[in-house]
């Protein structure tokens, strides 16, 4: 993750330590009391604090000195969005506590739990690993908590809250208030659909279906058939610009692209990581993008 002054924190599931470096000299820091397996990191949404979640505190730091701000007991997940720039917490601490104790009564079996926030931070999925318990989807603003028929199925949530994908044989968008399905969108027969993300605007799916060739771009709305972003090898994760105008794709063995969205023109091919690169986040101006990998490490790549 980067902070808005240029700061690059990084957190290993391998080595205890949390690190962050000053992006233009290169200067490290260790931050107090973060020596820690597994730490998922977010910031504020102003900036001004960092997160970490180890599985038995959340933490919080000053994010201009690394200062520890406290931390609180027994949460059980960082509340973030997938582009890591919506942070639950930012909400304030009651909702946090309502929302991850709503969480927690709907799945009480699951010891392993994950959160999406959609991007407009009106509703909270709680996914479980292996489908041992309910997933549920919580509405924010009015605190009412609904079962999903949705166990170890991969899932995305759009940007507005409003629609759930559920990806398989086919894509199927479901309202999250009621669980109504709206539409179903097959690519062909035999197409298995492994992940998906939506395009900020919400207008669009991008989904990866194991093709070396390419990810497909899916409209969720109209009838305009689905488009393929060009590959050129196995894809592992793929993220949307704040613009929705660029495709950042993660690959196997380590490489990372950015991709236009319209014309399927290559901007950039990065090459750095030894393994798979499996995280990928834009900076909130679109011109820096951060990449993780299984190698552990995380690098930053200016892109204009």
């Amino acid at each position: 993750v980067v902070t808005a002054s240029g700061w690059v924190v990084m957190s290993t599931q391998l080595n205890p330590e949390i690190y962050w470096w000053e992006r233009t000299t290169g200067r490290p820091l260790l931050l107090p009391a973060a020596r820690m397996h597994g730490v998922q990191l977010a910031f504020t949404h102003d900036g001004r604090e960092l997160i970490g979640n180890d599985g038995e505190y959340l933490h919080r730091w000053s994010a201009a000195d690394g200062r520890p701000l406290g931390r609180v007991e027994r949460w059980d997940s960082l509340v973030a969005s997938e582009s890591g720039q919506r942070l639950l917490a930012a909400r304030g601490a009651e909702a946090v506590e309502r929302a991850v104790a709503a969480g927690v009564a709907a799945t009480q079996l699951a010891e392993n739990r994950s959160m999406v926030l959609s991007l407009d931070g009106s509703r909270l999925i709680v996914t479980t690993i292996g489908g041992s318990a309910a997933d549920v989807v919580i509405d924010l603003r009015s605190g009412r908590v609904r079962p999903l028929q949705s166990r170890g199925v991969p899932l995305a949530l759009s940007p507005d809250g409003e629609l759930i994908a559920y990806f398989g044989e086919t894509i199927r968008l479901v309202r999250s208030d009621t669980g109504r399905q709206v539409r179903e969108i097959s690519l062909g027969e035999g197409v298995e659909i492994h992940s998906g993300i939506f395009r900020p605007d919400g207008k669009e799916l991008a989904v990866n279906v194991g093709d070396p060739t390419g990810i497909r771009l899916v409209p969720t709305a109209g009838d305009r058939p689905a488009r393929r972003v060009f590959t050129r090898g196995d894809v592992y994760t793929a993220q949307y610009s704040p613009s929705g105008r660029e495709l950042a794709i993660g690959y196997f063995d380590g490489r990372v692209e950015v991709r236009t969205v319209a014309r399927d023109r290559q901007l950039h091919d990065f090459r750095g990581h030894r393994q798979q690169a499996y995280g990928l986040t834009f900076s909130p101006d679109g011109s820096r993008l951060a990449s993780s990998s299984f190698d552990g490490t995380a690098l930053v790549w200016k892109l204009r």
